[in-house]
């Protein structure tokens, strides 16, 4: 795109778009919109080849073309993040809190329509964002030529990202949303994180500005394909993509109406650090570490402890924070045996239940683990801590790639980490005010058996009530844990839900979720249906009919 346009001119365009985009939505936020309305705007306007010469500000459209779904392949070389747990770090990997299925690098696989509810064609745009002289962010928005719901959607990523999020946009697609998704401004052919040595703008693209100026073009887009800017915009992320949720309701309070905040990898200095921890303190005392031939004696104990105080028992915990386990009921007594747990391996598992923390000062670094997550710590080996963890801090914070991190220092590195990402990669503020003040709905979502502690996710709710008010906040915040569910998805529990559904119907009508149906499904099958309660409420069994059922329990604080 041409570089003549001025600061000012850029800004003034920037804030017009966002009016035209938020204009519609801020109109009709009284009343509900049937399905007439929607067919009225649900056929485009333009043509899909035309978005090519739509001038938007540093902004350079390669494609725009009309693409079948099921024929779609990803771009030569580019890589095609679903969005699923996994990644570099993914069972088997480094170890660490959050090595099963944790926050890693994006997750690489063959691009696969997911169902078939909606095979229509779509308008393909790919595009190319320049807002500082070392930027490179590609974006894609995808606008389905029939259908359309009147809505735009964006798709959060994954890990370090460097990837569009292909199966994400297709998901979207098929719900009948326009939908955008972007790489976050830099090459994933790159090992994670080196993105950023002497690469500042891209360090501030990565951080926060590539998902905003996605959005502020896919909303332009969007106007200009179908002749109307979309009722509701909605974004929808897990992982780092749950932290780019939480950073889109804090710095841009206007780009959204709805937002959902999967798992998110926050505050991320300091779960990164988290991550380091367990192997700095087997490096320090290797007698510490758990072998995973004990994983299940630990389940197992955990699980009599705890697994019956939602008065069932299924091998799945309801409410970890409830659960008080001992490790010491495990210790041995003489040597170390398979049916029990040394002293060094007791101490440490008890380590990772109160959580990292400041030696000097006893603040809380990061959250604990939660009770029932074991396997997170089980079987680290103390040779390497978890890839991503260690690369934030050599290419972001500290900028030198060989930084050991055995010299990690939890009184000293964690502030200053803070201080380098605390104008780029941060998302910590509490005070959502500006966001519900227009109307901004949040809804969070955290597994259970997430390496990243669902407890910080917790600790954030708490604090975003106590910022903004317990009563301002009533209707703008939902926090739902989810029992037996892994790192955004996975695990035992039931870990099948409709979020955007319900972020939808929460907009659209006011009424705020406090009970969402999960399932489990297996072989295309649904096995078992469990309510996910709104924080604070937990599901309770109410004594009769199945217990795979739903309906057989109640939400109760």
């Amino acid at each position: 795109m041409r570089r003549w346009w001025s600061v000012a001119g850029r800004r003034a365009i920037r804030s017009l778009t966002r009016l035209a985009s938020h204009g519609l939505a801020a109109a009709m936020a009284g009343s509900l919109l049937s399905a007439p309305v929607f067919a009225q705007v649900a056929r485009p306007a333009a043509s899909c080849e035309s978005l090519s010469r739509i001038e938007l500000p540093e902004t350079r459209i390669s494609t725009a073309q009309v693409v079948d779904p099921m024929g779609f392949k990803v771009p030569e070389g580019g890589p095609s993040g679903s969005g699923s747990p996994g990644g570099q770090n993914a069972p088997g990997g480094q170890g660490g809190p959050g090595a099963q299925g944790g926050p890693g690098g994006p997750h690489r696989e063959p691009f696969q329509p997911t169902s078939t509810t909606n095979r229509s064609a779509f308008c393909r745009v790919a595009a190319t964002l320049q807002p500082s002289g070392d930027s490179d962010i590609k974006i894609e928005v995808w606008l389905p030529l029939s259908g359309w719901n009147g809505k735009f959607l964006a798709v959060g990523n994954f890990g370090w990202a460097g990837s569009i999020m292909y199966n994400g946009l297709l998901m979207g697609l098929e719900g009948g949303y326009a939908v955008a998704s972007t790489d976050t401004g830099h090459d994933n052919s790159l090992p994670m994180g080196q993105f950023a040595l002497g690469h500042p703008d891209k360090v501030i693209d990565y951080g926060y500005r590539a998902v905003h100026e996605m959005t502020l073009d896919a909303k332009a887009l969007v106007k200009a394909f179908y002749g109307t800017a979309p009722t509701h915009s909605y974004f929808t992320g897990c992982s780092l993509g749950g932290q780019q949720a939480l950073t889109e309701a804090q710095r841009f309070p206007r780009d959204y109406d709805g937002i959902i905040a999967g798992s998110p990898a926050n505050p991320i200095a300091h779960l990164n650090a988290y991550q380091i921890w367990p192997s700095l303190l087997i490096a320090q005392e290797p007698s510490r570490a758990i072998p995973r031939e004990k994983s299940g004696l630990i389940r197992e104990a955990v699980l009599k402890a705890c697994d019956a105080l939602d008065g069932v028992r299924d091998g799945i915990i309801e409410d970890p924070a409830q659960c008080h386990f001992d490790p010491g009921t495990l210790l041995c007594n003489g040597g170390d045996k398979p049916s029990c747990l040394t002293a060094p391996q007791v101490d440490f598992l008890r380590s990772m239940y109160a959580g990292p923390s400041n030696p000097r000062t006893g603040q809380k670094i990061y959250a604990p683990l939660a009770p029932g997550a074991e396997q997170m710590v089980i079987g680290v080996s103390g040779t390497r801590p978890m890839g991503v963890a260690v690369a934030l801090f050599q290419y972001l914070v500290f900028q030198d790639p060989n930084w050991d991190w055995k010299t990690f220092n939890l009184d000293r590195d964690v502030d200053f980490a803070d201080k380098v990402l605390s104008t780029v990669n941060l998302a910590m503020n509490p005070n959502l005010k500006p966001f519900f003040e227009r109307g901004g709905k949040l809804l969070m979502y955290h597994g259970w058996l997430d390496g990243s502690s669902p407890i910080e996710s917790i600790d954030y709710y708490n604090a975003v009530l106590k910022t903004v008010g317990t009563n301002e906040a009533a209707n703008s915040i939902r926090l739902f844990n989810v029992p037996g569910m892994g790192h955004c998805m996975g695990g035992a529990g039931c870990d099948t839900f409709d979020k955007l559904g319900a972020l939808d119907q929460w907009v659209q009508t006011g009424q705020a979720p406090d009970r969402i149906v999960a399932s489990k499904v297996d072989d295309g099958k649904v096995i078992r249906t469990h309510p996910l309660c709104a924080y604070p409420a937990v599901a309770k069994y109410q004594g009769f009919g199945s217990t795979d059922d739903a309906a057989n329990y109640v939400c109760s604080k």
